[in-house]
C-alpha cells in the first residue's frame, strides 16, 4: 500500500506543470495542489487567493490523511503500519514545510490569519514507528525460520527496511548476516575438456582457470575450485566435444593492371616535316601517350581452429538439468599479400595498398587453439551472465 501512496504523490507532482492549485483542488488532486500553493506562496505571500487556495489544500489533504490513519488502525493489520507511519511521516513533513512560512494574512477577510490546522502527531509517528519495525523484524524471523534461499532473501529485504525507521535495532546485523548466508547460491563451474585437448593439456588447464570474480553478486558465488566441504546449489559444466583444425589453405590468384600515361610531347609537322606554329609563334604538340602494366600475384592465406562444445545447468538439490546452450568458438588467421612485377604506377590505389602486405607464416595449431580456448571462455562467461537467472 505504502508504495501504490507514494507513487499517487509522485505522479501529481511530476503532473504539476500543466495545472494550476485551483484545477487541481476541483479535480481532487489535493496534494498537487497543496505541493502548487505553497511553492507560490513562498514566492510570494501576500496574495489572499494563493493564501486561501493554500489553507484549502493544505486542510484537505492533512485531514485526508489522518482520516485514513484511523481507518487503517481499526483493521488491527500489523502489516498496515507502515502506511500510517508514511501518513504520519508526510503529515510532518507538510506541517515542517507551513511554520517556515511568514504570517498569513488574509486581507479580504478582515485581515484574519490562514487556519492551518497543525497538530501534534509525535506520539502517533513514534508508535507508527516502533510497530512498522518490529512488524518487519517479525517477518524476517519467520521468513528465516522457514528455511531456503528466497525466504532468506526477502528475509534480508525486510530487515534492511527497519533502517528506514531506526539506525539500529535489535540484532538485525546478525540475523542479516544470517539471512546473506543461507540466501547465496553457491555455484560450482567445472571446466572439461575431455578427450578434445589431450595433445595440449595446458590449454585445458587455461580452461579450468577460468576467472568468474566479475560475476559474483549479492546473491550468487562462483567457485572454480571444488571444496568438499562446502554444499554447491549448482553445478555448471563446460564441456569441450571436439576441436576442428582446417587445413592451412593458400589461394592465389595471378592478373595484370594495365594504365595509359602521357610520356612526352608529338610535334605537329606540316608537309616539308617542319613543326608547326600557331598564331603566337608557338610550336604545335601533341600529348604522347604510351600503356603502361604491372603483373600482380596476389595471396590469400586462410586458417581456422574451431571449439564446439556445450554450457549444461545441473540443480544439485534436484539433480536435474535445468539449462544448456551450445557453444561454438573460432579461432582465425587471414592474411592477404601481393607482389607487383611491373611498373607499379599501372596499379590502382586499392593495388597499390596491398603490394604493401607481405606474406608471413601461418601460426601453429597450440597458438590457434589458444586463440580459440579463450574466445570459448568469454562465451561461457557470457551465457554465465546473461542466463544467471537459472542459478538463483
Amino acid at each position: 500500500m505504502k508504495q501504490i501512496y507514494l507513487l499517487l504523490i509522485a505522479s501529481s507532482l511530476l503532473a504539476s506543470s500543466c495545472i494550476s492549485p485551483k484545477q487541481a483542488i476541483k479535480k481532487g488532486r489535493y496534494d498537487t495542489a497543496y505541493y502548487l500553493a505553497y511553492k507560490k506562496v513562498r514566492k510570494n505571500a501576500s496574495k489572499d487567493k494563493r493564501v486561501l487556495l493554500l489553507e484549502e489544500a493544505f486542510n484537505i489533504v492533512q485531514q485526508r490523511d489522518l482520516d485514513r490513519i484511523e481507518f487503517l488502525k481499526t483493521h488491527h493489520d500489523p502489516a498496515q503500519w507502515e502506511e500510517i507511519y508514511d501518513r504520519y511521516d508526510a503529515i510532518a513533513k507538510r506541517q515542517e514545510q507551513v511554520k517556515l512560512l511568514p504570517d498569513l494574512i488574509i486581507e479580504r477577510e478582515g485581515f484574519r490569519t490562514a487556519n492551518l490546522k497543525l497538530i501534534n502527531i509525535d506520539k502517533g509517528l513514534s508508535e507508527a514507528r516502533e510497530q512498522a519495525a518490529d512488524y518487519s523484524y517479525a517477518r524476517a524471523v519467520d521468513l528465516l525460520n522457514r528455511g531456503g534461499r528466497q525466504n532468506a532473501r526477502d528475509a534480508y529485504y525486510a530487515l534492511e527496511h527497519i533502517s528506514k525507521y531506526y539506525s539500529s535495532y535489535k540484532d538485525i546485523a546478525r540475523l542479516k548476516s544470517m539471512a546473506q548466508q543461507h540466501g547465496t547460491s553457491e555455484i560450482f563451474v567445472r571446466s572439461n575438456p575431455g578427450h578434445a585437448l589431450q595433445i595440449f593439456p595446458s590449454i585445458g588447464s587455461e580452461l579450468s582457470n577460468i576467472n568468474l570474480v566479475h560475476l559474483n553478486n549479492q546473491w550468487q558465488l562462483f567457485h572454480t575450485s571444488y571444496d568438499t566441504s562446502m554444499m554447491y546449489d549448482y553445478t555448471v559444466n563446460i564441456d569441450i566435444e571436439t576441436v576442428q583444425y582446417r587445413p592451412e589453405q593458400i589461394n592465389e590468384s595471378r592478373y595484370s593492371e594495365h594504365k595509359e600515361i602521357q610520356d612526352g610531347w608529338n610535334y605537329v609537322l606540316d608537309k616539308n616535316g617542319n613543326v608547326l606554329k600557331d598564331s603566337l609563334g608557338n610550336d604545335i604538340k601533341t600529348p604522347r601517350m604510351i600503356t603502361i602494366s604491372c603483373a600482380v600475384i596476389e595471396t590469400h592465406q586462410l586458417k581456422t581452429v574451431s571449439m564446439v562444445g556445450k554450457i549444461v545447468m545441473i540443480n544439485n538439490h534436484s539433480g536435474q538439468k535445468i539449462h544448456t546452450d551450445r557453444i561454438t568458438a573460432e579461432s582465425v588467421f587471414q592474411n592477404s599479400s601481393a607482389v607487383a612485377i611491373g611498373d607499379l604506377h599501372a596499379l590502382s590505389k586499392e593495388t597499390l595498398e596491398k603490394t604493401k602486405h607481405s606474406y608471413i607464416p601461418f601460426p601453429s595449431d597450440y597458438n590457434m587453439l589458444k586463440d580459440a580456448a579463450a574466445i570459448y571462455n568469454q562465451v561461457s562467461q557470457d551465457i554465465l551472465r546473461k542466463k544467471n537467472d537459472y542459478l538463483m
